[in-house]
């Protein structure tokens, strides 16, 4: 996935589809693997780095991602529904998330951009594809300056977890901002203690 994603990167692509990224989960290597090697905090570690890195990419990110049919109970009664072959939880790291059927149409599973039909299935069309890159180039990826120097001011992971719950907001641009924080400050955290294991007593 890195080797593809800078390739990509260095031939000026504005828009990458990685089909599929279920394989970097239940593919060989992938996360389950991993898992069942007891590799449990790096496995984990590897699987957010990858979608951390996805998004700050300089070009518009498309993931496919098998699904598998789950039986849910809701109320009395049971439902069948499809899931993503992925960790639970994936669709955090994406501003839109799709599920298409077998006829091409889509329903919302969550959508940052306000600009698709919330509740009704609707067919995936390249007047779509229009809109959503209006989108993402409206400059709509920039959070307020205020929430930034806050961020920029938080000097420890506890701090900075706080002010994520405490502005409870889910929007890409400003997960994005936090994990950018979150990754300098751990990066931090390394080079003191590897400074500590150089230290002759």
């Amino acid at each position: 996935y890195y080797d593809a994603m800078e390739l990509c990167e260095a031939s000026d692509m504005e828009v990458v589809i990685l089909n599929t990224i279920s394989p970097a989960y239940n593919g060989l290597g992938g996360v389950l693997d991993q898992l069942n090697e007891g590799a449990y905090e790096a496995a984990l570690k590897a699987h957010r780095a990858l979608f951390s890195s996805l998004r700050h990419r300089p070009y518009n990110v498309i993931c496919t991602a098998t699904t598998k049919a789950r039986l849910t109970c809701k109320g009395r009664g049971l439902s069948i529904v499809q899931q993503p072959v992925q960790q639970e939880g994936v669709e955090k790291y994406f501003d839109t998330v799709l599920h298409l059927d077998r006829s091409n149409n889509a329903t919302v599973v969550k959508d940052h951009t306000s600009l698709l039909p919330p509740k009704q299935a609707f067919p995936v069309s390249a007047n779509i594809g229009t809109q959503l890159s209006r989108w993402c180039k409206s400059g709509s990826t920039v959070i307020s300056e205020e929430l930034q120097r806050r961020i920029d001011n938080c000097n420890t992971l506890a701090s900075l977890y706080h002010l994520l719950f405490e502005t409870g907001s889910e929007d890409g641009p400003t997960i994005a901002a936090f994990t950018r924080r979150r990754l300098q400050l751990e990066a931090g955290h390394r080079e003191r203690a590897e400074a500590l294991v150089d230290l002759p007593f």
